[in-house]
Formats: structure tokens, C-alpha cells, sequence
């Protein structure tokens, strides 16, 4: 068996036959991801708006505030909160809102950085690819290909989620730790800083850097001294980040992972994440039996161990934080980590090719055979509709219906309601970010109360399991809830308080006593305990037929994987 010392410098690939698979891959990374934000867009009203996923709008709204100087706050002069789990991404979403671009345009510039950075990710995979295998550049080659098809990193790098920061920061990880394997042996400082720097982008990226920490303890050169480095940088990297929270919020950790990480029980917890992975597992288990047949055949290389070991830790995670929301794209704790997954899978594919194969069958036909199994394990691995979205986009696109409900929700409010309106948001992203009005965060994103309470209900929702309804009507008061769930129409202090506006924007509240900011005359309203409805033209009285109705908040969408 060999060790991971054991193999030369990666055997050179001519130019005159790399240049043309690098450029036929990137075009096809960035046309295909350019029709994908180009489907994820839509037009109000003749103008085309370009929107990021609603939780990276929350993280847009901090990005925008810093930029125009009110600092890194949901509601610029309220309570300092830390809504986002990726600072990293929002200060890079700060710098783009420095671009001169109206805010139709700030979320596409956004976008297209990812897109680029996807396009880098399938670069570094081929790079990790050569530094493992450098007598074998097909499994590099093979290892990219599988990447661009990945629909889970890619859609969330599309969608402006901050997947395919840490995949890339991952990959040029890999990539610096085996090369430094490969030489010297010793991990540099300049190493050990950037995978310590991942904690920066996302704190739970600590997962990865406890592996990248093990491996180096474990493995060639001076293993003490490397892991060592590590560790000190890691550790320095969670004293910069807690001070940070500490003095700018008043607070070290997120609000996130007060909202996530607390007042839950483990095992409601862990039962969604185990129920999310079974969902997927069947599309998955092609290309984890394979990688785990690579981890066989290569148990004693560092640089297998330190690919399967990231994989598998991000699947534990998914699992130990009860799953992702929107799980039918997979999971965005699992989704930088699948390129490895998929290079260790092709790695084992052509192990089993090369122990299987008949003496007759000529070599390069054992590797087109190889190859094309690898593929097909790649394509197949994706969860079921989500290659279709990424290489179709016109069929479309995650969240294209949702954004566009919000966002006029969210132009109709900046319109017809007074710059002092206050709105409670089941969805935190667009409607705040484009309606420029003080949000509420009813599902405690980036309210502290919120996400410091326990949470309800029989079944665990990753991020949607804790509200305060009394907390909502009676402390907080705000003018206008859009949308309503969880029991909160039945309650007698709500319907007391609070009318259905009916109108051009259908299905919210507006709380009695505010009635004087909503500035649009041509609405009726509906009392909630006797249906009553009254026109709001002119202050006439004459009531309107009674009829049933009932907005509900849709919160919640589609999260089967078949």
C-alpha cells in the first residue's frame, strides 16, 4: 500500500491538450451559470431585478447598512445584533455594495463573483486531483467534470449562498496540504493561516480545520509542528472572531447559533438530520460506496484520509444541527465538501476498474469504462430535480416564486407606508432589503429574544423552531405583519389588534393603531373576529360581504428528495 510520500511531482500535462479541456470547462461553468441567474431573475413592472436566496438577502441588508455607514446592523440604530453565521461573505457583500450599481443590480454583481468562484473550485479540484494522483491527470480531469455537475454547490454558489466560499477555500486547502506533503513535508505558517482562515468565512467551518488538525498530526513530515501551527492559528483566528462579536454585539457567537444550536432536543434534532441524509442516501451511496473503497485501497495516505475526513465530518454535521432548511438542494453543510466526495468516488472507480478488469480488455478501454462510470456515479448522486434545475434553468429556478412575491410585497410597502413602518417578516430577506423599512424577524434570525427562547412544536425545523407570538403583539408591536403561521391568527390578543388589509397586495396585517401609515386609500379592510369588511376610501363604514380568509405565511418549501 502506498504512503503519500510515495509518488513523484505530478507528471506534466502538454498545454496543446490542457488549454482546450480548461477552456470548454470554464465557458461551460460560467454560460451555464449565467443562464441560471439569468432564470432566477424576474420584472416588475419593466424592470428586470435580480435577487439572492432570502437568507442571503439578510446578510445583504448588514452588507448594505455597513457600506452607507449605520455599521453592521440589520436595522440601522437598533439593537446590534449578529444575524449572519459568515462574516466573511458579508464583508465581501459590503465591498460590492461599494460598486455604483442601483440595488437591482448589487445582488447579479454578487452573483457573478460566485460564479467565478465556482468556475475556481473546478480549477483547484483538478489541482488536488494532480497533487494525489500526479501519474493519473484522467482522474483529475474526471474529478472537474463531476464538480460541474454537482447541482447542490452550484445551485447555492448561484443562488448567493456561501457554499462556494468555503468549497473553494476548501479545495486550495487540500490542495496546499498535500503539496506540502508532497515537498517539503512541513506545513508553512502561510498554510496553517489560511485553512484557520475559514473560520472566518463561516465559524463552523471549525469542523474542517479539527480534521485538517488531525491529518496533520498524523501524518508525514513533521507532524507535531504542523499540527501545531494549525491548531495556533485556529485558535487565534476563534479569539479574533469572539472578540469581535464580544465588543461590537455584546455578544461572542452569532445569533445563529443561539437560534439553531440551543433550546432544542438533541434527539428531535438529530432525527430530521438522519431523516434529511436517508432521503438523499439512495443517490448518494454509489459514489460514498466507492469513495469508501478508495479509503480501503488507500488507507495509508494521508491525503486520501484527509479528503475522506472532510467528507465525513460535513454529513456528521448536517446531521448533529438537525439538517438544512431548504434540504431538497441537499445541504449547505455538506455541498463544500462534495467536489472531495466526488474526487475520492472517481478515485475508487478506477481502483475497482484496475482490480476488476479482464486481461483482454485493452487499458484505454478500461478507462473509458472507468470514466464513464464515475460520471454517471456524479450525475446520479444529485439530489433527484436538482441537476435538471442546474442545466435547465428555464424550468425553474429555487426560490424564483417566492422572490418575486416578496419583492412586491416589499416595493408596495416602500410605497405606501410611512419611512418610520415597522414590519414583522416571516421571510427576513428581500421583503427588508427592498421595502428600506425597520424589520421584525418573527423567526428570530436576528432578533436575540427570538432565538435565545426554546423551541416549539413536535417536529424540528433547522432555523424555523422558535417565536414568541406574545413577545411579537405585545412588546414589539409591529405595524405590519406580512403573512401569518404557527397559531398566531387564533390568538385573541392578535385579532384584537390587528385587521386583514385586502388590496393590491393581498394577505397582511396592520395593526389598528397604525392604520395612518399605510397610505394607500383603495384597500379593504377585514375585521378578524366577525369578517366584517370595510373600504377604506373616503373613511365610509358601509361593510362589505363577510368571506373566509385566511393568508397563511408559506415558509416552508418543498423539502423531499424522492
Amino acid at each position: 500500500m502506498r504512503d503519500s510520500t510515495d509518488s513523484g511531482p505530478p507528471v506534466p500535462v502538454p498545454r496543446s491538450r490542457l488549454a482546450p479541456f480548461f477552456a470548454a470547462l470554464l465557458l461551460a461553468s460560467l454560460g451555464l451559470g449565467g443562464s441560471y441567474l439569468w432564470q432566477a431573475s424576474f420584472v416588475v413592472d419593466g424592470q428586470r431585478v435580480f435577487s439572492l436566496w432570502d437568507d442571503a438577502m439578510i446578510s445583504m441588508q448588514y452588507a448594505r447598512n455597513l457600506a452607507e455607514g449605520h455599521g453592521l446592523v440589520w436595522n440601522p440604530g437598533g439593537e446590534p445584533v449578529q444575524g449572519f453565521t459568515n462574516l466573511g461573505v458579508t464583508l465581501t457583500m459590503a465591498a460590492v455594495h461599494g460598486l455604483p450599481l442601483d440595488e437591482f443590480r448589487i445582488a447579479l454583481a454578487f452573483q457573478i463573483l460566485e460564479l467565478f468562484m465556482l468556475a475556481a473550485i473546478l480549477v483547484f479540484v483538478w489541482r488536488a486531483a494532480r497533487q494525489m494522483e500526479p501519474g493519473d491527470p484522467l482522474i483529475a480531469g474526471i474529478a472537474s467534470v463531476s464538480t460541474l455537475l454537482c447541482a447542490p454547490l452550484c445551485i447555492w454558489g448561484a443562488q448567493g449562498g456561501d457554499a462556494a466560499f468555503v468549497s473553494l477555500w476548501l479545495v486550495i486547502s487540500v490542495t496546499g496540504a498535500v503539496r506540502a506533503w508532497r515537498t517539503s513535508g512541513t506545513w508553512s505558517w502561510a498554510l496553517a493561516a489560511w485553512i484557520a482562515a475559514g473560520i472566518l468565512i463561516r465559524p463552523d467551518t471549525t469542523i474542517f480545520v479539527a480534521v485538517f488538525v488531525a491529518l496533520a498530526a498524523s501524518g508525514p513530515g513533521p507532524a507535531a509542528r504542523n499540527a501545531a501551527r494549525t491548531a495556533i492559528a485556529a485558535a487565534c483566528a476563534w479569539g479574533a472572531f469572539l472578540t469581535f462579536g464580544q465588543v461590537y454585539y455584546g455578544d461572542p457567537l452569532p445569533n445563529t447559533w443561539y437560534l439553531k444550536g440551543t433550546g432544542t432536543s438533541v434527539s428531535l434534532r438529530l432525527a430530521s438530520g438522519f431523516r434529511q441524509i436517508g432521503s438523499w442516501l439512495p443517490r448518494l451511496a454509489p459514489a460514498l460506496a466507492f469513495s469508501a473503497y478508495a479509503i480501503h485501497r488507500n488507507r495509508k495516505r494521508s491525503p486520501v484520509l484527509l479528503c475522506g475526513g472532510l467528507v465525513g465530518v460535513a454529513f456528521a454535521y448536517h446531521v448533529w444541527v438537525g439538517g438544512d432548511w431548504m434540504w431538497k438542494y441537499g445541504s449547505r453543510f455538506a455541498a463544500p465538501a462534495l467536489p472531495l466526495l466526488l474526487l475520492l468516488s472517481a478515485l475508487g472507480v478506477r481502483e475497482a476498474v484496475a482490480q476488476w478488469r479482464h486481461p483482454r480488455l485493452p487499458a484505454r478501454a478500461a478507462w473509458a469504462v472507468a470514466s464513464a462510470i464515475a460520471l454517471a456515479v456524479a450525475v446520479f448522486s444529485n439530489p433527484s430535480g436538482t441537476l435538471a434545475e442546474w442545466l435547465e434553468p428555464w424550468r425553474g429556478t429555487m426560490m424564483a416564486e417566492h422572490n418575486y412575491r416578496n419583492f412586491r410585497y416589499a416595493t408596495y410597502f416602500r410605497e405606501h407606508t410611512t419611512p418610520d413602518t415597522t414590519l414583522a417578516l416571516h421571510w427576513g430577506g428581500v421583503p427588508r432589503y427592498f421595502s428600506h423599512r425597520e424589520g421584525l424577524d418573527v423567526l428570530g434570525r436576528s432578533d436575540r429574544h427570538i432565538a435565545k427562547t426554546l423551541a416549539q412544536g413536535s417536529s424540528y425545523r433547522p432555523g424555523h423552531a422558535k417565536w414568541d407570538w406574545d413577545y411579537v403583539v405585545n412588546v414589539r408591536k409591529p405595524d405590519i405583519v406580512i403573512g401569518e403561521s404557527r397559531g398566531l391568527r387564533d390568538r385573541d390578543d392578535f385579532r384584537r389588534e390587528y385587521v386583514l388589509v385586502k388590496g393590491p397586495r393581498r394577505g397582511f396585517y396592520v395593526r389598528k393603531t397604525s392604520l395612518a401609515k399605510l397610505l394607500d386609500e383603495n384597500l379593504v379592510l377585514e375585521d378578524l373576529d366577525t369578517g366584517r369588511r370595510t373600504p377604506r376610501r373616503n373613511n365610509t363604514t358601509q361593510p362589505l360581504d363577510p368571506g373566509p380568509s385566511h393568508p397563511q405565511d408559506d415558509d416552508s418549501p418543498t423539502q423531499e428528495i424522492p
